[in-house]
């Protein structure tokens, strides 16, 4: 970023002329990005942030504004070519180190970045039975597969590209299963006890790297999943695909730390070129995962269903108020 000298001297102003040009330069409209923000988030951007990075903090502003709620990867990513050069670890890291900063001087909520690798426990507990009767009614929720033909499941390599598709698979009540790299004989075989015991068609959707473990990994979860279960199961990859493979996301080189048997396969089927499912736009992905769930939906028998859903949560509402209510109440 390439920011005048004398940046450093000059009034608030000039200072957000000077931003305003080198966005521009660097590729990213600066019109559109100064309009999303008032002048107090743009006084607190330049105070906060040096004429090194503050043509960064802006363009960071803008992508997560665009694609929230996201991995610190998948920003990173959405950043090549104009706000770094490339996907090093360099660069990770100073991605990941600016939007600590911008959450806590503010500039963007906390909840538009995404964690799904760390996660917390705790039992539920309510002030009273008023309070109880709220939590169970908002969290009944119909099966609304009862009257689809197919039975659905999602699968994601990595632990964090769950939180990008969450909002989706909750939204349909659809199982998502982060499987963290090569997964455990018992989770396979957990899953597997749970198909046995469905008498509908099995799809699954798989959104994994292109890259020698991320294939693996998927050949793998299928076919263990197909031994254990002894099932016919349709499954898809979602990303990343041999299109997306094939088109001009970004990429990076196989790594060859591990024995050349693992990548070499691979080196000689594909180049020297992987693709993380990190390069795809997270709204890109929620759609994919959406229209994947939607192909499977009978919308009359859905509406139905959602509709009766919404008359049982008042029903739920009403029976566990009446418990709580004193005999006087009652009559």
């Amino acid at each position: 970023m390439s920011l005048p000298k004398n940046y450093s001297r000059l009034p608030g102003k000039e200072k957000a002329i000077a931003i305003s040009a080198e966005l521009d330069r660097v590729g990213l409209n600066s019109e559109v990005i100064f309009k999303k923000y008032a002048d107090d988030w743009i006084t607190t951007a330049i105070d906060s942030f040096s004429s090194a990075t503050i043509v960064q903090v802006f363009g960071l502003a803008q992508i997560l504004a665009e694609n929230r709620p996201l991995t610190v990867r998948g920003a990173m990513y959405r950043g090549i070519g104009t706000l770094w050069p490339d996907s090093s670890e360099a660069n990770y890291n100073k991605c990941l180190r600016l939007i600590l900063e911008m959450r806590r001087s503010e500039l963007v909520p906390y909840r538009w970045i995404v964690d799904g690798t760390r996660v917390s426990d705790k039992p539920s507990s309510w002030s009273g039975l008023a309070d109880y009767a709220e939590a169970v009614a908002e969290s009944y929720r119909k099966d609304l597969w009862e009257r689809q033909e197919d039975y659905i499941e999602v699968f994601v390599e990595k632990d964090a590209m769950s939180g990008i598709i969450r909002p989706v698979t909750r939204q349909y009540d659809i199982q998502l299963n982060p499987i963290r790299g090569f997964p455990s004989e018992t989770f396979l075989w957990n899953i597997a006890q749970e198909w046995l015991a469905i008498d509908k068609p099995i799809h699954v959707y798989y959104l994994g790297d292109h890259d020698p473990a991320g294939l693996k990994i998927e050949d793998n979860l299928r076919s263990r999943l197909t031994q254990f279960s002894g099932k016919t199961v349709f499954w898809k990859r979602l990303a990343i695909t041999d299109e997306d493979f094939r088109s001009d996301l970004l990429g990076f080189q196989v790594k060859k730390r591990a024995a050349a048997g693992s990548w070499r396969p691979y080196l000689e089927r594909y180049g020297d070129r992987c693709v993380e499912v990190d390069a795809i736009p997270a709204g890109e992905i929620r759609r994919r995962v959406k229209d994947a769930i939607e192909s499977h939906i009978d919308q009359r028998e859905w509406q139905f269903l959602k509709e009766q859903e919404q008359r049982e949560k008042q029903d739920v509402l009403a029976m566990v108020r009446n418990l709580g209510s004193t005999p006087e109440e009652n009559t």
